[in-house]
């Protein structure tokens, strides 16, 4: 006979199930609690609950209406086990009075609680035909809802343990909040076994600290299944619920923290309500807090904790929690010995969802062997991956989870060598962001914050964006400095046994490797000119780091470029944010400034703002730009990088053509290159554009020469743009100038190095480029000798040539050095020119040429009370690392002479 026959004759034979009684007793080892079902003369249910005493359990302190309301309906949810044995269609309630609306909640917590049931035991049932719930009692006492009240003591909330990684993320979680004086959760047990006991002593309590619930299933009920009766899943959680409600009273703690997941929302069944996790689901818990506060007492504060959260996002907070890897259990089928079977669905989902985490051998470890080697699991693999529409009927985390966790596993442990199940399985995207919480829960704000800071907390980004854009391709690394370095050090962190990137140390190399091997990703460094790989590689392959952290992070960078001034303007932004912006938020400060952007992901999290300082090289190839763009000037720079100064304009405006509609774009109208592109290409520009000049700058500005940290009106006129950036998160004039006033600039950068015999020097080590060179002198004024030069990239120096002999500030510069083959550049430049400006001149055109010589120079030349300047309007790279090098023996001459 079909089980759909035997539910229909079993409705004939038994059509009531009878709620008879409850009863409770309070004694001095605890509360004893007794129910009393029946159905017919076939069956009568008697089954009992005990809550053995405390210090911090008070049962005297509730009166009769409130333990008669608490028990009744931990008795309303206790009948639905006992009821599918013979599902007669009439339930009567003898012991209280219920209205039409909580009715409807039992009803439907019955029928979505059983959906499992019906549905492996092929019954059809309707919500509506189910069963009849009839009241026989019109008890005032507990007809009176919602008027319950308790006091409240210093336990912040209660917590049930179930043994496995979840109650002891939120048990970890919410003891964390102990180091600001709050206190200790409250765990709770429902009939103890070791996974249990031992996870709540890991967490320092000892089982007198633990609220203990022995229930127990009345024997008759396992009689009757043996002899035939329907047998199926009934909705636990919610028993756990409303038993809840006791401890908490008990208690006096109004704050129950479950530990359901939004991975519970999905249905089992794909395309069906039939649910294993409904009890756990959202919509149970929305209908059960809403049943409680109008029909129990508003004083409840039930939620999940970490409904915000994922299965993914779960394991990767128990991951570290390593001082439980070997005593959570959360096997259904061990349970009773204490084990992991390592044959169940719920087995390997648990090593699943934690393999992107743990590492494959001490996994083995906690489960006895590699589950993902197990072949004789094909089928429960083939339901947690979506192969087959039912996934096992276990308390398990979604589809796409699973395959997240599948692929990331395959990426970071498996790239060569893979276990049985993974031998034929297709690694996917990462569907499930561990960045990302869900908004819909019950959480308050305070509760909510606590799990959001957790979360970000050492969170590791790049297991999600990063990882889609960087896993399963082979990899090239072009070029290996600093950020070379990083870029290994992040595909490292990412894919720890999967190297999956080969590196080219130098131009050659990187020809070399592109010829010999296919490649799906190439990270080039600023350094690499994008000419080497014409006709050796795709060019829609080529990216770099900026190019990828943009892609993840671009919606909360700042970008800051030009050719001079982004450095001083970058850092001056990150200064004002750190000084004046809102104390919760975090401010990184990185990009050309010296520190990689990868460098600085594990300290990102959602509070955070990136002031990344962009040069050409890394906007080139840039897919998406910075959310906020500041574009401050252009001039002839790096032209032996690119074929032409037009696409030097190009790799630098990437930083508005790849911005997001949204998006703000500033720039300085002054520098006409920039206006003639920003008209070229506008309908292609963000709505939100902020253009601005140097006019309006001193205009807008109240600065009193003490009050800036920075010379001349080039600076004057990033100033203005910086607080044009802060202005967007809310910082007026007054906070600024007071954050502007305490800045200190940066080395090589006009900066003050030291008086001697009354000659002042300056380190501009940072020029290198003739505008800048004429900027400092115009900012500084009083310049008597400047040093120039260093290594010809093809720039035009005859700008600086004229300023040099026909301005007023350019003509009063009496002594001139002249190093490298720049040097010789600008000579000829000044030669060109008919001018009747006397000046003393030491040049050196070679590569050997000596810092020292220069500064005894000036220290014969220079007048008294004049300026020696280094500024030299040229690369370093002939006879120093950089322009840091440069300027630090620069400055050491003069310190030590």
């Amino acid at each position: 006979m079909s089980m759909q026959k035997n539910f229909n004759l079993f409705r004939q034979m038994f059509p009531e199930f009878v709620y008879e009684s409850f009863h409770y007793d309070v004694q001095s080892d605890g509360l004893h609690i007794s129910f009393s079902f029946r159905i017919g003369q076939v069956a009568h249910f008697e089954p009992t609950a005990f809550i053995p005493s405390r210090s911090f359990l008070h049962p005297e302190k509730l009166d009769k209406k409130t333990l008669d309301i608490l028990v009744f309906n931990i008795g309303m949810v206790e009948l639905v086990s006992y009821w599918k044995c013979y599902c007669p269609p009439t339930v009567i309630v003898k012991p209280a009075y219920l209205e039409k609306k909580q009715i409807e909640f039992w009803k439907k917590l019955y029928f979505y609680g059983l959906g499992e049931f019906f549905y492996t035991n092929g019954i059809k049932a309707t919500q509506d035909s189910f069963m009849t719930i009839r009241c026989d009692s019109l008890s005032a006492d507990i007809k009176e809802h919602g008027k319950l009240t308790f006091d409240t003591n210093t336990h912040n909330c209660i917590v049930p343990i179930g043994g496995g990684k979840d109650s002891v993320v939120t048990l970890e979680i919410l003891r964390s909040r102990n180091s600001d004086g709050s206190a200790a959760p409250l765990p709770l047990i429902m009939n103890p076994r070791g996974a249990t006991i031992q996870c709540v002593e890991k967490a320092g309590y000892s089982m007198d600290d633990v609220i203990v619930i022995q229930r127990t299933i009345h024997p008759r009920l396992l009689e009757l299944n043996k002899q035939g009766a329907l047998n199926g899943h009934t909705p636990f959680s919610a028993m756990l619920a409303f038993y809840s409600l006791l401890a908490s009273a008990l208690s006096q703690t109004s704050d129950i923290a479950l530990s359901n997941e939004n991975s519970a929302n999905e249905s089992t069944v794909i395309g069906s309500n039939v649910n294993h996790q409904y009890s756990k689901s959202i919509e149970f818990e929305d209908d059960f807090i809403r049943y409680v506060g109008d029909y129990i007492s508003p004083w409840f504060n039930y939620f999940s904790f970490l409904r915000p959260l994922s299965e993914l996002q779960i394991a990767m907070l128990f991951a570290r929690q390593p001082k439980y890897f070997d005593v959570f259990k959360s096997c259904n089928v061990g349970s009773k010995e204490d084990i992991w079977c390592g044959h169940c669905a719920k087995c390997l989902f648990a090593y699943i969802i934690l393999s992107p985490f743990i590492e494959p051998e001490r996994l083995e470890q906690i489960f006895g062997k590699n589950m993902l080697d197990d072949e004789t699991m094909r089928l429960e693999f083939e339901q947690l991956t979506g192969r087959v529409d039912v996934k096992p009927f276990e308390c398990v985390g979604t589809v796409s989870e699973v395959n997240s966790a599948l692929s990331m596993t395959v990426a970071r442990w498996y790239c060569s060598a893979k276990p049985a199940l993974l031998r034929d399985y297709q690694p996917q995207f990462v569907t499930t962001s561990l960045n990302d919480l869900v908004l819909r829960h019950n959480l308050n704000a305070d509760y909510f914050k606590l799990l959001e800071d957790t979360v970000q907390k050492d969170n590791l980004y790049e297991y999600t964006e990063l990882f889609n854009l960087l896993a399963f391709k082979h990899i090239l690394i072009a070029g290996y400095g600093r950020e070379g370095k990083s870029s290994e050090a992040m595909l490292n962190r990412l894919f720890p046994r999967g190297r999956n990137y080969d590196i080219a140390h130098n131009n050659e190399e990187i020809i070399s490797l592109l010829d010999a091997n296919s490649y799906d990703l190439v990270l080039k460094s600023p350094g690499v000119p994008t000419s080497l790989f014409d006709g050796h590689c795709n060019p829609d392959i080529i990216s770099s780091q900026t190019d990828i952290f943009l892609q993840v992070y671009g919606n909360r960078t700042i970008g800051v470029t030009g050719t001079k001034g982004k450095s001083t303007t970058a850092t001056l932004i990150h200064h004002v944010l750190s000084e004046k912006g809102h104390p919760w938020r975090k401010n990184l400060l990185a990009g050309n400034i010296g520190v990689p952007l990868f460098d600085i992901i594990p300290q990102i999290d959602s509070n955070t703002t990136v002031i990344a300082e962009l040069s050409c090289h890394q906007l080139e190839n840039i897919h998406r730009a910075p959310f906020i763009g500041l574009l401050l000037n252009l001039f002839q720079e790096h032209l032996d990088h690119y074929r032409s100064y037009e696409d030097y304009k190009m790799a630098k405006f990437q930083i508005a053509l790849k911005q997001g509609a949204n998006d703000f774009f500033i720039y300085c109208k002054d520098n006409a290159d920039i206006v003639e592109l920003v008209e070229k290409y506008g309908e292609n520009l963000p709505q939100t554009i902020m253009p601005y000049s140097l006019e309006e700058a001193r205009d807008s500005l109240f600065l009193e020469g003490e009050d800036n940290p920075l010379k001349g009106d080039h600076n004057i006129s990033n100033i203005y743009a910086c607080s044009l950036v802060t202005g967007l998160f809310g910082i007026t004039w007054t906070p600024f100038q007071e954050a502007l006033s305490t800045f200190k600039g940066l080395d090589h950068r006009l900066q003050k190095v030291a008086t001697k015999d009354e000659v002042t020097y300056y380190n501009d080590s940072i020029s290198t480029i003739p505008q800048t060179t004429i900027a400092a002198i115009e900012a500084l004024k009083d310049v008597d000798t400047l040093i120039l030069g260093g290594m010809s990239r093809g720039i035009d120096y005859s700008p600086l040539a004229h300023y040099l002999n026909e301005h007023p500030l350019g003509k009063a510069v009496h002594n001139i050095v002249l190093f490298g083959s720049a040097g010789e550049a600008i000579k000829d430049e000044i030669d060109k020119i008919h001018s009747s400006v006397e000046r003393r001149y030491l040049d050196d055109f070679s590569s050997e040429y000596s810092m020292e010589k220069a500064v005894s120079f000036a220290a014969e030349n220079t007048a008294k009370g004049k300026i020696c300047l280094l500024s030299p309007a040229a690369s370093s790279y002939d006879h120093y690392k950089n322009f840091e090098e440069r300027g630090a023996h620069y400055m050491s001459i003069i310190t030590n002479s």
